[in-house]
């Protein structure tokens, strides 16, 4: 069974500002470089996810998830299905061009659309495992925020509602500043017959960029260098 999408009144769920090479995504008041989102899927449990049109493994299918390359509207998602081995899957995310670091607040950000409040979406980091609470999206003008041109099974629903669960890295220990290394398993529970559980994106709020290794500067140096010889000799 497919997703049942909840329509609300509301804004457009997103901007995208270009910003030289990377783009930013503005969903309300969160903020993320392309760098800053989910870009590596890394392991699945289940049988599959649906994405609109067909049911894939997201390891194999990352891009409804991942929104890698070109930034594409996080719209896009994959959601669970009432039937066994579909309704109770988990995703090993990771974020490959930026650290999540503790800072202030929320440190992650997982959005989700439609009505989630009837299903269960859990955070592992490392062995513990946490359930999230969801809310909706809001700009900074209290207007409340929804996803348009959702595509599910060859229909297109606008004024999707968006909700968003939030991520602490507090509640697992961890200390001011310190880096998230071990990857992000997002557990999601099916409970509601008739609404799916539909990830769109997750992003790093507090997130430090990774460093380019010295091996890397010192290869790029040298290459730029033979370059320059041998235009001298030509």
């Amino acid at each position: 069974m497919k997703s049942k999408f909840i329509l609300v009144a509301g804004a457009c769920l997103l901007d995208l500002i270009s910003s030289g090479v990377q783009a930013t995504v503005v969903v309300g008041t969160y903020s993320f470089k392309d760098t800053e989102l989910v870009n590596r899927v890394l392991s699945f449990r289940g049988n599959g996810m649906y994405d609109g049109s067909n049911y894939v493994n997201p390891v194999r299918s990352p891009d409804n998830i991942t929104d890698t390359g070109p930034i594409s509207a996080p719209l896009t998602y994959l959601q669970t299905a009432n039937f066994d081995g579909y309704r109770d899957v988990s995703m090993g995310l990771e974020f490959g061009q930026s650290r999540v670091i503790n800072g202030n607040g929320a440190d992650i950000a997982l959005f989700f659309l439609s009505d989630q409040t009837s299903n269960e979406v859990n955070v592992a980091i490392g062995a513990q495992l946490k359930a999230v609470s969801f809310a909706d999206v809001f700009d900074s003008n209290t207007v409340q925020q929804v996803a348009n041109g959702v595509l599910s099974d060859g229909d297109i629903c606008n004024n999707v509602r968006l909700m968003v669960a939030e991520v602490e890295l507090d509640d697992y220990g961890f200390s001011a500043d310190q880096i998230l290394t071990d990857p992000l398993s997002v557990e999601m529970i099916q409970k509601d017959s008739e609404i799916s559980v539909s990830i769109a994106m997750v992003g790093a709020v507090n997130a430090t960029v990774i460093p380019v290794p010295g091996a890397v500067w010192l290869f790029g140096s040298g290459l730029i260098g033979l370059i320059a010889s041998a235009r001298r000799r030509s």
